[in-house]
């Protein structure tokens, strides 16, 4: 448990009166520490004051029986369905047309002819026109690279 939620648990047992004696004494040190922390207590008793006062609300005798039929109920309406089916196929060619697109890019990109520039040895080793003479000569490479 994080130190965040370890705090709001202690505060939660606090407020509702669950922590022993020694407890609730160590944990009223700690607000005496902390001004935000004791902010926050004052805060949450004058909210759980004014859930105390407000009157209790009694629901009809189907309400829960109306709450289950709801959540089996399908989420979706025959409408939106029916918008659902007509957009797949559009969906389809859609990524048809992408995947199209992309073979022939990497067609295209094959068949294309790449040109090699190979460096200039010559200028490498110090060769006639190179300033600098304290390149070491190159190896050739042996698997004929």
């Amino acid at each position: 448990m994080s130190g965040t939620d370890e705090r709001s648990a202690r505060m939660s047992a606090y407020l509702d009166a669950r922590l022993d004696p020694s407890d609730k004494e160590a944990f009223e040190r700690d607000l005496q520490g902390s001004v935000e922390a004791s902010k926050e207590v004052v805060d949450l008793q004058r909210m759980i004051s004014v859930m105390g006062d407000l009157p209790a609300v009694e629901v009809p005798p189907d309400f829960y029986k109306g709450v289950l039929r709801k959540l089996r109920k399908p989420q979706h309406s025959r409408g939106a369905a029916v918008a659902g089916l007509v957009s797949l196929p559009f969906q389809l060619v859609s990524v048809v047309i992408i995947v199209l697109v992309g073979a022939l890019y990497v067609l295209a990109e094959l068949e294309r002819e790449t040109h090699y520039v190979a460096p200039d040895i010559d200028g490498l080793r110090g060769g006639a026109g190179s300033v600098d003479t304290d390149v070491p000569e190159i190896a050739p490479n042996p698997s004929g690279r």
